[in-house]
């Protein structure tokens, strides 16, 4: 997750949309091209609003089968709250 006042804010200014922040996933080697993707994905807000509307409507995501959409679902809940 991205410190308040970093060099990038800082030199985006104002140009950055309001209420967005910035975050970032670890990179485990060779896992940057996935981070860059799943960012991206994030940053497409119809996409996102669909997601976590999934996530909300099927709050019981812990109990339901493992997949790509739920797995998805959750990482983008986990970034949202922070």
């Amino acid at each position: 997750m991205g410190a308040a006042g970093s060099k990038l804010e800082k030199a985006l200014g104002d140009q950055f949309p309001e209420g967005e922040r910035y975050f970032g996933l670890e990179n485990f080697g060779n896992t940057c091209y996935c981070n860059s993707v799943l960012q991206a994905l994030y940053f497409c807000v119809p996409f996102r609003e669909q997601l976590l509307e999934y996530y909300t409507n099927n709050k019981n995501l812990a109990d339901a089968e493992e997949n790509l959409l739920t797995c998805l679902a959750d990482l983008f809940m986990q970034v949202c709250q922070g």
